[in-house]
């Protein structure tokens, strides 16, 4: 996020106006990405000149363009309460499904490691790795639509959350500094 924001700091040395709130977002989709499914997004590093995506290429701003529009049209729908299922557009209904093609990758790759993983406890290879999130949530369910819905849970709540909490702390920081 600061690499992104030094490239708006003029000749001066000052920075324009700059809203603030589309950099906490990707930041906190970035570290949510990161601790759920050992990988992030890299939302905020894709947008700096010279960027060289990773293995998941274009899948990993796909998602992060579908998490938003299916975030909207979801938050629509409950605004039309008992009567949600009248708002159902493609583009609602594409977001959706991308979404959940990049994280049911994630889950199969976790199934398949926890696979491994068994297997290799049984022959005392087993090495200590990073803590992910999806890996501790495999351990308890081979659910793939459970493991899913749980991520996708803690996701919006890891990145919305979160994003709209430094928001306000940098708001109150502001006017009370």
């Amino acid at each position: 996020m600061m690499k992104l924001l030094e490239l708006k700091i003029g000749a001066d040395g000052w920075i324009e106006d700059v809203d603030l709130l589309p950099y906490f977002f990707r930041l906190t989709i970035d570290s949510a990405t990161e601790f759920l499914f050992g990988e992030s997004v890299n939302s905020q590093l894709r947008l700096l000149p010279g960027y060289q995506s990773s293995k998941m290429g274009s899948l990993e701003a796909e998602f992060a363009r579908a998490f938003d529009a299916g975030q909207m049209a979801l938050a629509t729908r409950s605004r039309f309460m008992d009567t949600w299922w009248l708002y159902d557009s493609i583009e609602f209904r594409k977001s959706c499904k991308i979404v959940h093609d990049f994280v049911d990758h994630f889950v199969q790759l976790a199934l398949s490691k926890d696979l491994r993983r068994s297997s290799q406890e049984k022959d005392g290879t087993a090495g200590k790795d990073k803590y992910i999130f999806l890996e501790a949530l495999a351990a308890e369910t081979q659910d793939p639509m459970e493991l899913r819905s749980e991520l996708l849970h803690v996701l919006l709540a890891g990145r919305d959350t979160t994003a709209s909490h430094l928001g306000w702390s940098n708001l109150h920081f502001f006017f009370i500094s």
